[in-house]
């Protein structure tokens, strides 16, 4: 009679018992395990992402919209919301010294498109040109938890935003939970 170990880095060492006579062959089987992959129970928290709560909105809208989170933009340059909204389909930019200002949607002109806040009408009137325009770069994009653009006009829209409409919802200390600190650093 024998005792044998098995070792294997990583696993738990496992001696048996094994008996054997003279001229014989004697097998045994040794499972190796490790308290490694004894998992307690755990429970994995998280808040709904507000990008599933986009897409949501955006399935469920009565006309052609698009609606993106935060969760989505990402490092946006210079928290110009112009940046962003460049990348969304059927939005395009109008620029002055190499920053985006106002938004096109559809290819119609800036003064014929409504911007919003949080529903409310946002005041138009550009500094740059003498137009109606919304200036998007007024607006930080840390403030904004979602985008929508409106490209269709529902009966609810006013007549002068011919080519669309974009709501910009803001944040809000109720959708958080926690305390939460932000800051960018720049030179």
């Amino acid at each position: 009679a024998y005792t044998v170990t098995a070792t294997y880095a990583g696993l738990e060492p496992v001696s048996a018992q094994v008996s054997i006579t003279s001229g014989a062959f004697a097998t045994r089987d040794l499972g190796l395990t490790s308290a490694v992959y004894k998992l307690e129970k755990f429970v994995v928290e998280g808040e709904r992402e507000g990008n599933a709560l986009a897409i949501t909105e955006r399935r469920n809208a009565g006309n052609v919209k698009d609606v993106i989170s935060s969760d989505a933009f990402g490092n946006v340059a210079d928290l110009n919301l112009g940046n962003f909204l460049q990348r969304m389909p059927g939005v395009s930019k109008e620029e002055s010294e190499g920053e985006i200002y106002l938004v096109r949607i559809r290819g119609v002109d800036s003064n014929l498109n409504a911007v919003s806040i949080d529903g409310t009408r946002g005041s138009n009137g550009s500094t740059r040109s003498l137009n109606r325009g919304f200036e998007i770069d007024k607006v930080p994009a840390d403030f904004i938890e979602t985008i929508e653009v409106t490209k269709a006009a529902t009966p609810d829209m006013d007549a002068d935003s011919i080519g669309g409409s974009v709501n910009l919802r803001t944040k809000s200390a109720l959708d958080r939970k926690g305390r939460r600190a932000t800051y960018n650093v720049g030179n």
